[in-house]
């Protein structure tokens, strides 16, 4: 199978896009029928886009390929040619998520890189240039065509990342101009700015997507990669921006020689049960609680960002978030109010200029092994937006931000 290029990926989504592919919970790119509408149903019976009153919306796609959000995707990194046959990888069905990739941030840090992924909880899209997304909108809508700002059907975007799998290395292709003919005359860079030179990318600029160059890539020196009329590729961040926010640089400092910054982020955690507070948990250096007693009670701390976190009384309902460390303070400074509780839920904030992180958490039910990891509040195919088991009681809990 041929290698997997971001370039490959545009021209793959524009494909799903333009023959019209539909929306069905847990498809891959596969044409659709009946039995594969069962199928979903059965694999994913919880999921109201794949049974349950969504069935007979589903039946619009049939005879035609569908996949869902990740499915199209999938659909590319795992067939030869757009709407060709699948070959299933397991590997690939469970790389492709946000918490997998490597490269990542909030959507106000997106580099202007056709290929990136844009999400927000729940959903993605591809970027494709010029400010716009193409998505697998839902069951109702099918592959539809959006913006970096907002999702078909969802809402904004919030984070963007690098795809596991998807190469992003070599040159990127500047998107076409909204179908303006080839004879128009276009704009040329300012005579001192050619391919080769070093640049510097001044306050205030927006990449041709659209979104703030963030204040970690503005006054650094760049490589000019590639010339399209007024625009330039920047080589060590793989995007183009307009040149009238840059100016040549004369002794600056490259982005690939900037010392890293550390941007370790230390949780500190604790929890009552039977009645007594125990002592604080760092990161992963132990567990909150104690085998075979029922936590009634949680407080978490971060050394940067912020946290806001709740959790579910066994039997009752959520709790409202609390955003404090104070075992003291009964209205914000802990979460919990003394009964034993079944899950809990946390929500980490990055702190701008770092690169997105997320509370990965996990607890155990009384005096049994621990329940998957859980990120954020992140719902998929392996994660509840929670940690627990309505229900069942939880003697431990750990967390690190990650």
């Amino acid at each position: 199978m041929a290698a997997k290029t971001a370039a490959g990926l545009v021209k793959h989504v524009k494909q799903c896009l333009e023959d019209e592919w539909g929306y069905v919970y847990g498809a891959l790119g596969q044409t659709c029928t009946e039995s594969l509408l069962d199928q979903c149903a059965r694999m994913y019976p919880a999921n109201n886009l794949a049974g349950g009153p969504m069935r007979e919306a589903g039946e619009k796609w049939l005879g035609r390929k569908v996949a869902d959000c990740s499915g199209m995707i999938k659909a590319y990194l795992m067939s030869d040619y757009t709407g060709g046959p699948i070959k299933y990888s397991a590997e690939i069905d469970s790389s492709v998520h946000y918490n997998k990739a490597k490269e990542k941030g909030p959507i106000s840090t997106m580099p202007d890189i056709p290929g990136i992924i844009v999400y927000m909880p729940g959903h993605v899209g591809v970027y494709i240039g010029n400010g716009e997304v193409i998505e697998s909108a839902g069951t109702l809508y099918g592959v539809k065509k959006s913006t970096v700002k907002k999702s078909y059907v969802s809402g904004p975007w919030t984070h963007w990342y690098k795809c596991p799998g998807i190469e992003y290395s070599g040159e990127i292709e500047q998107p076409d101009e909204g179908g303006k003919p080839d004879t128009e005359e276009k704009p040329v860079a300012p005579a001192g700015i050619k391919v080769g030179s070093t640049v510097k990318i001044e306050a205030g600029a927006v990449y041709t997507n659209g979104v703030k160059v963030p204040d970690s890539v503005i006054g650094k020196a760049y490589t000019v990669q590639k010339i399209n009329g007024s625009k330039v590729l920047l080589k060590e961040i793989v995007s183009w921006v307009e040149t009238k926010y840059l100016t040549e640089a004369s002794g600056g400092t490259n982005i690939s020689e900037e010392k890293p910054v550390s941007t370790k982020v230390d949780v500190e955690y604790r929890v009552r049960a039977g009645g007594v507070w125990y002592p604080a948990v760092k990161n992963l250096e132990d567990y909150a609680g104690k085998i075979g007693v029922a936590i009634t009670d949680v407080a978490i701390k971060m050394s940067q960002g912020k946290v806001k976190y709740r959790v579910h009384i066994l039997g009752g309902e959520w709790l409202p978030y609390v955003t404090g460390y104070n075992i003291s303070d009964t209205k914000n400074g802990y979460a919990g109010t003394g009964k034993p509780i079944d899950a809990i839920e946390v929500y980490y904030y990055t702190p701008d200029g770092m690169t997105v992180k997320k509370a990965k958490y996990r607890v155990s039910p009384i005096k049994g092994n621990y329940w998957p990891w859980q990120y954020d509040n992140e719902k998929d195919d392996s994660q509840d937006g929670y940690a627990g088991s309505f229900g069942q009681q939880i003697d431990r809990f750990q967390i690190v931000i990650e």
